[in-house]
C-alpha cells in the first residue's frame, strides 16, 4: 500500500462510531477526567470546551474504526480496558487537520505502535506510524495548546506498508 491509504466509513460504521465516543463521554463527564492536550480544559469557555470535547471524542472514534477496517480487525471500540489499545495492541491517533502532528503522552508506551489517522466526518487517511520511543525525544517535546506532550513531525513517520512488513516480520 502507498503511504496515505484513504477509508471511508459506511454510515452504520458512523453510527457505531458516534455510539461508543457518547459511551466514552459520558464516562469521562461522570468520571471528571481532564481534557486531552488539544482542547480547552472548560476554564476559558466551557461550552466551546464541552463542544470540542465531544467532537474530538466522535472523530477519535471513527478514525479508530477507520484504522481498524484498513488493519482488517475487529473493532471493539477499545479504550474501555486499561490494558489494551484501540485496536488490539495499535493506538490511533486522529486529528481533522492534515496540518496537525501525531501526538504522544508520557503515559504512552515506548513500545507501542502508533498510527497518525486524519480525516473528518467517515472520510480518514491513514497517514504513517511510529514507535513511541522514536516520537518521544526532546525535540518534539512542548505545549503548544499549553499542556506538554510530544508532538512528533509527519514527515518521520513510517509509511504503513512498514507497518505491514513489520507484523509480518515480527
Amino acid at each position: 500500500m502507498t503511504r496515505d491509504t484513504q477509508i471511508n466509513l459506511t454510515t452504520t460504521q458512523m453510527y457505531l462510531a458516534a455510539q461508543i465516543a457518547t459511551i466514552r463521554r459520558i464516562r469521562a463527564i461522570c468520571g471528571k477526567r481532564k481534557a486531552a492536550h488539544d482542547l480547552p480544559d472548560g476554564k476559558e469557555d466551557e461550552f466551546l470546551a464541552a463542544k470540542a470535547q465531544w467532537q474530538n471524542d466522535i472523530e477519535g472514534a471513527m478514525g479508530e474504526c477507520a484504522a481498524a477496517i484498513y488493519f482488517n480487525k475487529f473493532w471493539d471500540g477499545g479504550g474501555f480496558w486499561p490494558e489494551s489499545g484501540d485496536i488490539g495492541r495499535i493506538e490511533i491517533r486522529t486529528t481533522s487537520l492534515p496540518s496537525n502532528r501525531l501526538i504522544l503522552y508520557p503515559n504512552d508506551t515506548d513500545y507501542g505502535r502508533f498510527v497518525s489517522v486524519v480525516g473528518m466526518n467517515g472520510r480518514y487517511t491513514l497517514r504513517g506510524w511510529i514507535f513511541g520511543h522514536e516520537g518521544k525525544i526532546d525535540k518534539f517535546w512542548e505545549a503548544p495548546r499549553g499542556r506538554f506532550a510530544w508532538w512528533v513531525d509527519n514527515n518521520i513517520l513510517r509509511s504503513m506498508s512498514e507497518f505491514d512488513e513489520d507484523l509480518k516480520n515480527g
